[in-house]
């Protein structure tokens, strides 16, 4: 497998795979060129212009990615920063705005300090099994 270097060459191998088919014919009639233009240009007999690239990029990439001529790259087509996926949080929770809520007085729980549980017991089998 060849390394991709450059957006050209990534347009280019992306149509290549797609070229097996009719997909590739169908992409360039949808672009606005002849499928001589597009063999020639998987071939690398040609280039394409900056316009048609892009173009083949929006085609393929589904409007996804851009093709930048100054730096024969790929872009996304996503300007935006991206965002957090949870940026909403609610307030601290207020029990005094809460009058459902009453704060047990310290002291409640005192009387449980002295449980130590149940005394143990000796184990003992069921009926029928040999000790």
């Amino acid at each position: 497998m060849t390394e991709i270097i450059t957006g050209t060459d990534a347009i280019r191998q992306a149509l290549k795979a797609r070229s097996k088919d009719s997909r590739a014919v169908n992409i360039a009639r949808d672009v606005g060129i002849s499928s001589q233009l597009l063999n020639n240009f998987l071939d690398g007999k040609n280039n394409l212009s900056p316009e048609i690239l892009n173009a083949l990029t929006t085609e393929i990439w589904h409007g996804h990615a851009l093709y930048d001529a100054e730096t024969d790259r790929l872009v996304s087509a996503n300007r935006e920063p991206p965002k957090a996926f949870a940026t909403i949080r609610p307030e601290p929770f207020n029990a005094d705005a809460h009058p459902s809520y009453h704060v047990a007085p310290a002291g409640a729980w005192s009387q449980f300090s002295g449980v130590k549980g149940l005394p143990p017991q000796a184990y003992r089998k069921p009926p029928g099994w040999a000790d």
